[in-house]
């Protein structure tokens, strides 16, 4: 009869076994053959399986590192092997930077491996790092600029400010830029430029937006030449014309910005030394569009009566050598003094006298003059012929 026994001890690994079968062979007499040993070697050769977590990204933080613990990225939960049991599946990381400061790839390589040296196939988890971290600024104050000697600005950073502070959680060097919006003010020479600052990173994160207002202002005051002084004359109505066409126009008005600006004036009167004379003080001023003032300029005119008053002088007249010669109801009076500018007006007279052909014979040249309350003086002459024409008287002889 052939009959065996196994003896099992555990192999080298879950799953492994030594089965030492012997063998013995006993004939129908009692006889036993030796007995012979067999081996039998139990293996497990099955691979374990499991599932690799999912491909991910990840963000750095404000420090531009980056977590890529299993806690963040997924670990391995569903290891299973026929044999082995508490198998736990490893990794080994292959990291390549990405396209851009604090960006990357890692190469996450799952591998799971049994008791008894079997090995799953790897399986690669993809880890992308990235930097969604916007970088930060602060743009410069608003501002106001202005216009120069030919109505230009400059509106560089250099006069207007720039950002300064730029940062950024991965990226080093990163500049902020700006576009402008120019809107034009209420005067020429006057703008508003909206200047909108950006910052993005080297990852493409950007910043908001900030605003920044430059006023462009014009304030240089206009230039002009006020008209030089100047002395006008009234009429015979005693009226005057100080237009600017007699007394003179501002024709060199000037700015840096406004075009088409007038000097205006205003006047001051006041009364001369007599009926007729004025002192006109005028005042001219410039101010361009958008609100600059000249510095004001004076100009004085001069209001002048120079028209002679009119009278008609006595006519000629003799008289006798026995009548008064100031007797003016005799030898006539002055009675239409006119002036175009003084009234109330007298005429006066003074006398030279020359002795005529005998004694009491006489011509008298009567200067006549009338001046008005300026000085203008107009004069002419009456003869007065005093003549003895009364015969003498002879009975005084007898």
């Amino acid at each position: 009869m052939l009959l065996f026994h196994d003896v099992v001890t555990a192999g080298a690994c879950e799953g492994a076994y030594i089965i030492t079968r012997t063998w013995t062979l006993t004939d129908d007499c009692g006889n036993t053959a030796t007995e012979q040993t067999q081996t039998i070697t139990v293996s497990d050769n099955t691979a374990p399986t499991f599932t690799a977590p999912a491909d991910i990204e990840i963000f750095t933080d404000a420090s531009c590192n980056y977590d890529a613990t299993v806690t963040q990225t997924g670990d391995v939960t569903d290891e299973a092997d026929n044999c082995s049991a508490s198998i736990d599946a490893t990794f080994t990381d292959v990291v390549t930077a990405g396209d851009c400061e604090g960006a990357y790839i890692i190469t996450r390589t799952w591998t799971l491996t049994d008791d008894c040296g079997n090995t799953a196939t790897e399986q690669t988890q993809t880890i992308t790092v990235s930097d969604n971290t916007a970088p930060t600024f602060t743009a410069p104050a608003d501002i106001e600029i202005f216009t120069d000697a030919s109505c230009n600005y400059d509106a560089t950073v250099t006069q207007t400010g720039d950002v300064t502070d730029e940062a950024d959680n991965c990226s080093a060097s990163i500049d902020a830029t700006f576009t402008d919006v120019v809107t034009a003010g209420d005067c020429e020479g006057a703008y508003i430029i909206t200047r909108t600052w950006t910052l993005t990173d080297d990852c493409g994160n950007t910043a908001t937006e900030q605003t920044q207002t430059i006023t462009v202002s014009d304030n240089t005051a206009p230039t002009f030449t006020a008209p030089a002084d100047i002395e006008i004359f009234t009429d015979a109505s005693c009226n005057y014309d100080a237009t600017v066409t007699q007394t003179g126009d501002v024709t060199d008005e000037a700015d840096n910005c406004s075009a088409s600006i007038d000097a205006t004036f205003t006047d001051v009167v006041t009364a001369g030394t007599c009926e007729g004379a004025y002192i006109i003080t005028r005042t001219w001023t410039l101010t361009d569009d958008c609100g600059n003032t000249a510095t004001e300029q004076t100009q004085t005119i001069t209001v002048s009566d120079n028209t002679a008053p009119t009278f008609t002088a006595p006519a000629d007249i003799t008289i006798n050598c026995e009548e008064n010669p100031d007797n003016l109801t005799l030898t006539g009076d002055v009675t239409d003094e006119a002036d175009n500018c003084s009234s109330g007006l007298e005429a006066t007279y003074t006398d030279t006298t020359n002795p005529g052909a005998c004694e009491n014979e006489v011509t008298i040249t009567r200067t006549w003059s009338l001046t008005d309350n300026c000085g203008n003086t107009t004069t002419a002459i009456q003869t007065i012929n005093v003549q003895d024409n009364t015969a003498p008287d002879i009975s005084a002889l007898q």
